[in-house]
């Protein structure tokens, strides 16, 4: 069964390059991308954790309800091919108590941002468990030579969810990308940490809180990487795969991403530098909605939607 299952990607993968059209291209460092253009820095907002939970999101979801709508409307368009509708119904119909099985806050803010967007309450649901399946992305660790660490990543999401042949782009980083938004999670009117977040999504998937660092771990950790700057190793970077394995052929992003960042030395280590190479093909593709940088010891988080332009590698 597994060795059809990872057949059966790999088809679907052929087909979305197939049908995407990519010419070929070069795999090519970039340098001077930073500062990128103004309309691609994301806009910040304050989420006051005084207010109750489902008071919290109240103000940000509804300035930006129809984009939400329009990114949730994205999902139940491609679901719905697959079943006629009853698919939407089931979620509906099923995904609404899942709220209440969530730990505290997260139903109340669930609920909080469906009331003030007028969206269903299991779209919600479903829109927050999304990204456990169709997303990947590459972050990097670095220190510079004065022992400063920075950290970045790129957020690529929307795997297999429908290819826009007009834009040649996947339909849902599309929809993703307008509701990307730096969130200053504030307690008595003092930040306790920052994030990027999609509006309407309650978890957290990059994160910067100055002073502290957070391993996290299902069971124990498997493979444990440290920075070693005096033998060479100043940098870390980390795609979807296990970092003891070689990654497939058909998504490589940490070979190019490793030359890059070699390429760049560690005298050159800050965030515009490591912006080029978050920007560099395949590291940034057509499923790159942001890219996120931070300075640790300052507590800075500044990020940027992204846009691969073509010739652009699917993934």
């Amino acid at each position: 069964m597994e060795v059809v299952l990872r057949c059966a990607v790999i088809l679907v993968c052929l087909l979305v390059v197939v049908q995407a059209q990519v010419p070929p291209f070069t795999e090519k460092c970039e340098h001077g991308m930073y500062p990128p253009k103004a309309e691609s820095k994301v806009a910040s907002y304050v989420i006051n954790l005084d207010l109750p939970p489902a008071e919290r999101w109240t103000s940000l979801t509804k300035e930006m309800a129809p984009q939400i709508r329009d990114m949730i409307a994205e999902i139940k368009a491609f679901a719905g091919a697959f079943g006629n509708g009853s698919i939407i119904a089931m979620v509906d119909k099923y995904l609404a108590p899942l709220a209440d099985t969530l730990p505290y806050p997260f139903a109340d803010e669930l609920k909080g941002i469906a009331k003030a967007t007028d969206i269903p309450l299991g779209e919600v649901v479903l829109f927050n468990v999304f990204y456990e399946f169709f997303t990947v992305c590459t972050s990097i660790v670095a220190e510079d030579p004065s022992g400063k660490l920075f950290h970045a990543r790129n957020l690529d999401f929307g795997l297999f969810l429908g290819w826009d042949i007009k834009n040649n782009t996947w339909a849902l980083s599309e929809k993703l990308r307008p509701i990307v938004v730096n969130l200053d999670w504030q307690r008595g009117g003092k930040t306790v940490f920052k994030s990027v977040n999609f509006a309407g999504y309650v978890g957290l998937l990059t994160a910067v809180k100055p002073g502290a660092i957070i391993t996290r771990s299902r069971e124990r950790a498997l493979d444990i990487k440290r920075l070693d700057p005096a033998n060479g190793r100043w940098f870390l970077l980390q795609t979807n795969y296990d970092n003891w394995e070689n990654p497939p052929f058909i998504d490589d992003r940490r070979t190019p991403g490793d030359n890059c960042m070699a390429n760049m030395t560690t005298a050159n280590t800050d965030l515009p530098h490591i912006f080029d190479v978050l920007s560099s093909k395949p590291v940034l593709n057509k499923l790159t909605t942001y890219t996120a940088l931070m300075q640790v010891d300052e507590g800075h988080l500044e990020s940027y939607t992204q846009e691969c332009p073509d010739p652009c590698i699917p993934w």
